[in-house]
């Protein structure tokens, strides 16, 4: 019987990649963000995972959202750009200074301090201009640190 429960889990994880369970399986370009750590009064706390419920961050390198699971992607937390980026010259150089935005579902000091706050419909976004430091890991993981309004937000995600 165990062996029958354990089965199923998994042939459901394999058809049903959207019932909020850990492993996407559809290809989809959705990326684990693996862990967070926040910015405040001068001081980086530590790194934290995401809590969880499966976060999921959607996009490339210079150009991602970060949403809930039990969300749709249009309902995203932050969405962050980042202006003039080249993988090939940070493959090279590991680290990179940009400049770029970040899109928050509220006030900047609030936001950092949950990143993964309940999803937003759009009204009260605020976009943020933002200096971003890049540092490429290898096999397409990315460690960004945002600084913006006097906060900032560390994620360290691996982009399939």
């Amino acid at each position: 019987m165990k062996r029958i429960i354990f089965v199923a889990l998994i042939a459901i994880t394999l058809v049903c990649p959207g019932c909020g369970i850990l492993i996407d399986g559809t290809g989809s370009g959705n990326q684990r963000a693996n862990y967070y750590c926040t910015y405040l009064n001068g001081y980086w706390g530590d790194w934290e995972s995401f809590p969880d419920y499966y976060f999921k961050i959607r996009g490339n390198p210079d150009n991602f959202i970060g949403y809930s699971a039990s969300s749709h992607p249009s309902q995203y937390q932050f969405k962050v750009t980042v202006y003039g980026f080249d993988k090939s010259v940070l493959k090279k150089l590991k680290e990179k200074d940009y400049s770029g935005s970040i899109e928050t579902n509220g006030f900047s000091r609030s936001f950092v301090t949950v990143p993964y706050a309940p999803p937003t419909d759009g009204r009260n976004m605020r976009t943020y201009s933002a200096r971003i430091k890049v540092f490429y890991k290898g096999h397409d993981r990315y460690v960004y640190n945002i600084w913006f309004d006097n906060v900032g937000l560390g994620l360290d995600i691996t982009f399939q």
